[in-house]
């Protein structure tokens, strides 16, 4: 059975959602495959890349410092890292900083992302939102 697509405008061109047969999607903005995910499963990372990040991460923090840390996520597309971090790190906190307002919204709507505080998602460009950040420590 071939994957099923569907067709989204958003600020920054088209997002495409393939409903691939397993039951897991992948985001594609404009053409280029942005993020992989599976409903229900958000510790489940298929892109190699999100796996190392979760990897170096989850070695470089104790424990104990996990339900206490900050996630700050420079783009979000389908949220993939955001909802592992809330799955697998119970208590921490994730911002995500996309610049586009639509794919925000659709992230929200599709893909089982965590309500704030759990994973707040904060619309604009990733250098000014972060510039007015409060200081402090960020992962």
């Amino acid at each position: 059975m071939a994957a099923k697509s569907e067709f989204y405008e958003i600020d920054t061109g088209v997002a495409e959602i393939l409903h691939e047969p397993d039951g897991s999607m992948v985001l594609l903005i404009n053409g280029v495959p942005s993020s992989h995910i599976v409903p229900g499963e958000p510790t489940r990372l298929d892109f190699e890349y999100m796996r190392w990040i979760a990897d170096f991460l989850d070695a470089s923090y104790p424990d104990e410092a996990k339900p206490k840390s900050r996630v700050t996520h420079l783009g979000g597309g389908a949220c993939t890292l955001a909802r592992y971090f809330a799955a697998a790190w119970p208590g921490s906190r994730s911002t995500v900083v996309e610049i586009d307002s639509e794919l925000a919204v659709l992230a929200r709507e599709l893909f089982d992302v965590p309500r704030s505080p759990t994973v707040k998602i904060r619309v604009g460009d990733a250098r000014e939102v972060t510039d007015g950040f409060k200081p402090g420590p960020a992962t």
